[in-house]
């Protein structure tokens, strides 16, 4: 079988631009953030294997305006859909800048 995990990026380009602002802190349902490095070490170090790994574009979108408003108090913002725009170019050029990641893996033998 394989394992789906999808996680937000703790290293991404719109957790930068918000900061402690940012929504996919999202306390207490997320306790632990990982980068992408250390997610592929954590698995590997449990036996697992990485077999893909994918962006979730339209998460950006959603955790940037979750995120503007947190800090702005302000839903629809300008600058959520720009920097969603950029974290996504960004995704698209370097997997492990996206908003979000599903991880897939498979138990080794």
């Amino acid at each position: 079988g394989e394992l789906f995990i999808a996680v937000p990026n703790l290293f991404s380009k719109d957790a930068k631009a918000y900061g402690p602002f940012w929504a996919a802190f999202d306390v207490p349902r997320h306790l632990y953030h990982f980068s992408p490095a250390a997610m592929e070490n954590l698995f590997r170090h449990h036996g697992f294997r990485l077999i893909r790994k994918n962006r979730m574009p339209l998460d950006a979108f959603y955790i940037s305006f979750l995120s503007e408003r947190y800090k702005s108090g302000f839903a629809v913002h300008p600058r959520a859909f720009i920097t969603a725009i950029r974290s996504t170019i960004s995704s698209i050029f370097f997997i492990d800048t996206s908003s979000s990641l599903l991880y897939v893996f498979r138990k080794t033998v």
